[in-house]
């Protein structure tokens, strides 16, 4: 498996558990949350490998 593909299924395992935490803090739907967070500054940040936030890991970024 390349890098990039790596990097892209644990994106997607962080962006997923992320947004079920927002959206049982804040009681909203799950898809609301995702919405959420695909429009914060911490997904644009996550969204760059190279920034290594997603190293932080989930509940370091949900704080």
């Amino acid at each position: 498996m390349s890098e990039d593909k790596e990097f892209q299924t644990v994106l997607q395992m962080i962006v997923s558990r992320l947004a079920q935490m927002i959206a049982e803090k804040m009681n909203i739907s799950d898809k609301d949350a995702l919405s959420l967070l695909n429009s914060s500054k911490l997904y644009e940040k996550l969204e760059q490998e190279e920034t290594k936030v997603w190293h932080f890991g989930i509940l370091f970024s949900f704080c």
